[in-house]
């Protein structure tokens, strides 16, 4: 059981931080693919804007910024033209001041023939925006496009009109995206990470929580089985002294008759019973430590139709003094488990034993042995009274009987060892008449 609770634990652990993992890693996987949308829709503006400024001609200030002005929309923010200084020429929409390192950065970036830019993220006028900066928008991507480009810059772009920043370095196009659109496909993995994260420490405290619980129940269970059996331990020391001091009054009796008896008759009368009351003594004091016996089995593999063999040869005196026939219901087969032997033998005798007690004169005690392929029956059943469906289950719990001079552990035994085998032991009706015991052991 603690075994199982710490597995508990550590497998919501394990749970919790592959659900927190894999939903970081699909919102990572989310933003890439959105900056990547992004960028591809800003270099295809930019693209278009050049392929524009490269049919027609010549541009003017207003006519630039009427082409610029084109570029708005959903999308576009704002747009602009700048040179190397860090002057601006030209822009539309509320553009803020130009970034001189952003266009540093878009001029020392390098394209194979695409068109060279970088980007900053920031907030304009209460939005999240995506800045590009375009050293060279090509109208292809060919090869030497950008020097292309940068030729159109110079001497399309900026003609007469802006002869004097031509010294002032390469032009820049900016153009300032929104961000929403392009987050829009995050608000899922937002969330999904957002409930992993949540999750994840709840699932992990739901467990320690549990296995907190689990091992409180499994300590209450301890106690209640200690104080369970210290309670069976003093039901047992009555039992035994009851049972001890009856017999030991009558062999204390009967000895003193035997030595004040003159008559031998009387004498071997009272000899006989001095010895069964013995007998009884031992078969109590057998079944109190039989009952009191560590019940963890030693397995081996046993033929059990041997243990059946000699069990029931044990207790044919007992059945003949009873005038009971025992039958024997199984073949000569080998029929294989693994068992502990002495404990085996101990429950089919407790089961006989049962079973002949019971039995009336000229009653029959059957035997039989039924293997499958999971588990093996033992059946035992006689001709007795029976067992009240009422009483089937009480009979098993130690000091019931239902027997005159029984200490009611017999049956107490059997259902210990079944138990302990990981088997069971149940009583039915028997066709005909009276009870039949059933031993269950896998095999």
């Amino acid at each position: 059981m603690r075994k199982a609770l710490v597995v508990l634990v550590v497998a919501a652990v394990v749970l919790a931080c592959g659900l927190v993992a894999v939903a970081l890693i699909n919102l990572r996987e989310a933003r890439s693919l959105a900056a990547r949308s992004a960028e591809m829709r800003a270099v295809d503006q930019a693209t278009s804007f050049a392929r524009r400024i490269a049919t027609e001609r010549p541009w003017t200030r207003s006519s630039l910024e009427e082409a610029l002005g084109d570029l708005l929309g959903e999308e576009v923010l704002y747009a602009g033209i700048a040179v190397g200084d860090g002057t601006e020429v030209v822009t539309a929409g509320p553009a803020p001041a130009f970034d001189r390192d952003l266009g540093a950065r878009a001029r020392a970036l390098r394209g194979d023939g695409t068109p060279r830019f970088a980007r900053r993220d920031l907030s304009v006028g209460g939005e999240d925006v995506l800045e590009f900066a375009f050293a060279a928008p090509s109208p292809g991507r060919r090869a030497g496009a950008a020097a292309v480009a940068g030729r159109l810059w110079r001497e399309l772009v900026l003609g007469e009109e802006f002869a004097g920043l031509r010294r002032a370095g390469p032009p820049i196009l900016r153009l300032g995206l929104r961000a929403a659109p392009f987050e829009a496909p995050l608000r899922r993995p937002k969330l999904v990470a957002l409930f992993s994260v949540i999750l994840a420490p709840l699932s992990i405290a739901a467990a320690i929580w549990a296995a907190f619980v689990g091992r409180r129940a499994v300590r209450m269970r301890e106690d209640a089985s200690r104080r369970q059996h210290l309670a069976s331990l003093g039901e047992l020391a009555a039992t035994v002294a009851h049972e001890i001091r009856n017999p030991l009054g009558a062999i204390k009796g009967y000895a003193q008759l035997v030595g004040e008896s003159a008559e031998p008759a009387a004498a071997q009368r009272a000899a006989s019973t001095i010895r069964e009351e013995c007998e009884r003594l031992e078969r109590t004091v057998s079944q109190v430590l039989g009952y009191a016996r560590d019940a963890e089995p030693r397995l081996e593999t046993v033929d059990l139709r041997s243990v059946l063999d000699e069990e029931l040869a044990r207790y044919a005196d007992q059945a003949a003094r009873r005038e009971v026939r025992i039958v024997r219901d199984y073949g000569d087969e080998r029929v294989e488990a693994r068992v502990d032997r002495d404990q085996f033998a101990r429950a089919v005798g407790n089961l006989l034993d049962n079973a002949v007690g019971v039995s009336p004169k000229d009653g029959r005690v059957v035997v039989a042995l039924r293997p499958s392929r999971r588990q093996i029956e033992l059946a035992i059943g006689d001709e007795g009274p029976g067992v009240p469906a009422a009483e089937r289950e009480a009979i098993f719990e130690p000091f019931v009987s239902r027997r005159t001079g029984g200490t009611g552990l017999g049956l107490a035994v059997v259902r210990r060892i079944a138990e302990a085998h990981g088997g069971s032991v149940v009583v039915g009706d028997r066709p005909g008449g009276g009870a039949e015991f059933v031993l269950r052991l896998p095999r």
